[in-house]
């Protein structure tokens, strides 16, 4: 959880040259702690808290648009995706996320006229976005353009966090000698914004953070043939009715129900071969408990 987060943290600087085409998702429960975490990388870049973040799925399309638009190279944090009981105020709300999340993977904005037929200047996403979520927006082409974290509390250490929390103004004096650091080579990495080089960065950002989330690139964190998302899973796993109940109640086949009720995650395994991973173990995560 740890490593894709500051990864893209102090990748969103650099936001002018690379242009990141994707955004971070952080999905689980709520009281998993999503928001607050959100909300410690994005004190790298001011004084914020969960509860005064740049977005809000709750804002307007135009609202957020405009809030991506003048927060430049840096991250900025669009919360609490939450699913609704009305069915229309859902629908207004996938709305919403596909069009945000579209314009984040073309860097571009919704054309709009003024009264005399004239363009309005474009106001496309400047910075990294992060969202979170208790579930996942729907449509594959929609989850192609997320690198997808499960928040699990119980992976977290709440001690380490509270040290954040509490030393918080020390998280901008990171960044900023981060900035200091990578100024001189800022021309250099510029010289590479018309050829290949340039393109592979773009490429590299997205497929790094997902590799550092444990998760080979895929579109999305459901498999093609999938029937159920992270929330119904969730309620699957939650549940105390029997397994039969529970498939005719979400038209599901009762193994895939018994499945979901036995694994502790919900999300889907990498598809394809395993490929080990050589880097650092959970206990090096810094947010992370060690591995038992």
């Amino acid at each position: 959880m740890a490593i894709p987060l500051v990864a893209a943290t102090y990748a969103a600087p650099l936001s002018f040259i690379t242009s990141p085409d994707f955004a971070l998702w952080m999905v689980g429960p709520t009281g998993s702690l999503k928001s607050e975490l959100a909300a410690l990388s994005q004190r790298h870049f001011g004084r914020f808290d969960r509860k005064t973040l740049p977005g809000s799925w709750t804002s307007t399309e135009n609202a957020l648009e405009a809030r991506l638009f003048t927060v430049k190279d840096a991250v900025a944090v669009i919360d609490d995706y939450a699913p609704n009981a009305d069915s229309r105020a859902q629908q207004e709300l996938e709305k919403r996320a596909q069009r945000i999340i579209r314009g984040i993977g073309n860097r571009a904005s919704r054309g709009r006229l003024r009264a005399d037929l004239s363009q309005q200047p474009d106001r496309p996403p400047r910075g990294l976005v992060i969202c979170t979520g208790e579930d996942l927006p729907t449509g594959h082409s929609i989850q192609a353009r997320l690198v997808i974290i499960e928040v699990d509390r119980e992976r977290l250490n709440l001690d380490v966090i509270t040290d954040l929390q509490a030393s918080d103004d020390r998280l901008a004096h990171a960044m900023r000698g981060y900035i200091e650091w990578l100024q001189p080579a800022i021309p250099q990495l510029k010289e590479g914004d018309a050829g290949p080089a340039r393109a592979s960065a773009r490429g590299a950002i997205p497929d790094r953070l997902a590799s550092a989330s444990g998760r080979r690139p895929r579109p999305g964190v459901l498999h093609g043939c999938a029937r159920t998302t992270p929330r119904i899973r969730s309620e699957l796993q939650g549940s105390k009715e029997s397994t039969r109940t529970l498939a005719r109640r979400y038209g599901l086949n009762p193994k895939t129900v018994a499945k979901w009720r036995r694994r502790k995650t919900i999300v889907d395994g990498p598809m394809g071969p395993k490929v080990r991973q050589a880097g650092a173990a959970c206990s090096e995560e810094s947010l992370c408990e060690p591995s038992s």
